[in-house]
């Protein structure tokens, strides 16, 4: 461990380029993740609303989030291509997946009755263990963008 830190005091700015690359992998990952899942809501828009009324939630939440998620997930995959928009995107990101594993951990532990899956495409077809794993490794991954993106916001300030 003492040994790569040594390396990356030799090189300078090495250990920028490793977390500059991979925030690149994050930014990469969540907007493939985001545009994938938005617009297979959208082009398959009728099994995404029937797999979303066999939700738990209230007729009322399920007005509202049938039409939004797609176009949310969509405007948060356009928010991280963009560095002003970025630390917002991954924000989002955060937060969304939080609330996606959420829910896949209370169906998992038997808190809801197993449902199926509203998730898009390739998705549908996991067990809820598995996609639970999956949805909080993407949720680090987007904790990981946050924190990056607020350590070089500190960076930036003290070069002015």
């Amino acid at each position: 461990m003492e040994l790569s830190n040594d390396i990356i005091k030799i090189v300078p700015g090495r250990d920028k380029c490793i977390m500059d690359k991979l925030k690149i992998f994050a930014v990469y990952l969540l907007v493939l993740l985001w545009f994938y899942t938005g617009l297979d809501k959208l082009v398959f828009y009728h099994s995404y609303w029937i797999a979303m009324h066999y939700q738990i939630f209230s007729q009322q939440i399920l007005t509202i989030a049938i039409p939004v998620l797609p176009f949310l997930e969509i405007a948060i995959g356009l928010l991280l291509i963009f560095p002003k928009s970025e630390s917002l995107g991954f924000l989002l990101s955060f937060l969304l997946m939080t609330f996606f594993s959420a829910y896949a951990a209370l169906v998992y532990f038997g808190y809801f009755v197993s449902r199926p899956c509203a998730c898009a495409g390739l998705f549908t077809k996991l067990s809820w263990g598995s996609h639970l794993m999956i949805n909080l490794l993407i949720t680090l991954v987007a904790l990981f963008g946050m924190i990056i993106n607020r350590h070089r916001g500190k960076e930036v300030e003290k070069r002015f």
